[in-house]
C-alpha cells in the first residue's frame, strides 16, 4: 500500500465517527482496569498512521506503535507520531519485552495464523503483563466490508476466548461492544451482502457532522457501561488477556 492510501487512511482516523469513539472507549478502558500504571508501557502493534487512540495514550503512558508498512510509518512520522516505528512481532527479541500493555486492535482479523500471533504477543511483555484486542464479531455479519479490508474472519465470543488461551493467556475480560448501534449495523450488513458491487458504497466515507457526532456519541457512550458489565451482542469484540 503507497503514501496515498495511508495519508486518507490517518485522515479518516481522524474524522470518523467510529474511529474516534472507539480510542475514547479503550483509553478509558485501559485506565479503568488498571491495564498499565501511570507511565506504564504500551506498544501498539499493527498500528498504520497512529490515529487517534495512540496519541490520547502518549500524554499519560509511554506509548510506542509498531506497523510493517513503511508508508504507514512515514505518514505517522509526518503528523508528529515519532514513536511509530517499522517492525515486526517476530522481529522482536527478548530484548523488546518489558512492556506492562500490548495491544492489538483490529488487526487479527487481517492475519491468517492469528493464534500464533497471539502467542508472538507475549515476548513483549513482563509478567503480569496485559493484551487489548479488538475484532470484528460474528461471522454471520461478513459483507462488502470485510471483503474490501481483506479480513480473514469474524469472531465468536467462545472462537476468541479460546484462541487467547491456546495462545497461552488467562482470558480476563471479553464482551461484545459496538452495541447501542448494532440494529442499524446488522440491518445494513445483511442488505449490503446482497448488493451488488457492495464493497465501493462508502464504507469508508465520514457521513455529515451532526450525524458523525451523533453515531460517536452513542458508540462512545457504551465506556460507562462496560466498565463493570458485559454486552450480549455487538459488532465488535473486545478481549483482555494476561500473561501468565
Amino acid at each position: 500500500m503507497d503514501l496515498r492510501y495511508y495519508k486518507s487512511y490517518q485522515k479518516l482516523q481522524d474524522e470518523h465517527w467510529w474511529f474516534q469513539a472507539r480510542s475514547k472507549i479503550l483509553e478509558e478502558l485501559i485506565a479503568a482496569w488498571g491495564l498499565a500504571p501511570e507511565h506504564g508501557e504500551i506498544l501498539d502493534i499493527g498500528c498504520g498512521p497512529g490515529g487517534p487512540l495512540l496519541r490520547r495514550l502518549s500524554s499519560r503512558y509511554r506509548v510506542e506503535g509498531l506497523d510493517a508498512e513503511p508508508a504507514a510509518v512515514a505518514i505517522a512520522h509526518q503528523q508528529g507520531l515519532d514513536n511509530v516505528r517499522v517492525g515486526t512481532l517476530d522481529a522482536l527479541t527478548k530484548s523488546d519485552g518489558g512492556r506492562d500493555l500490548a495491544l492489538l486492535l483490529d488487526v487479527l482479523e487481517h492475519v491468517e495464523q492469528d493464534v500464533q500471533m497471539l502467542g508472538a504477543a507475549r515476548r513483549v511483555l513482563k509478567p503480569g503483563g496485559c493484551l487489548l484486542v479488538t475484532v470484528p464479531a460474528l461471522p454471520w455479519l461478513w459483507s462488502g466490508h470485510d471483503r474490501l479490508a481483506h479480513h480473514y474472519r469474524r469472531y465468536r465470543r467462545p472462537e476468541l476466548k479460546a484462541k487467547l488461551e491456546t495462545a497461552g493467556w488467562v482470558c480476563e475480560r471479553i464482551t461484545y461492544f459496538n452495541t447501542l448501534l448494532f440494529p442499524l449495523a446488522a440491518v445494513k450488513k445483511l442488505v449490503d451482502r446482497f448488493r451488488k458491487g457492495s464493497e465501493q458504497h462508502g464504507y469508508y466515507d465520514t457521513p455529515g457532522k451532526t450525524l458523525n457526532r451523533f453515531l460517536g456519541a452513542v458508540f462512545a457512550s457504551e465506556a460507562r457501561w462496560l466498565k463493570n458489565h458485559t454486552f450480549p451482542v455487538g459488532v465488535s469484540l473486545l478481549a483482555v488477556g494476561r500473561k501468565r
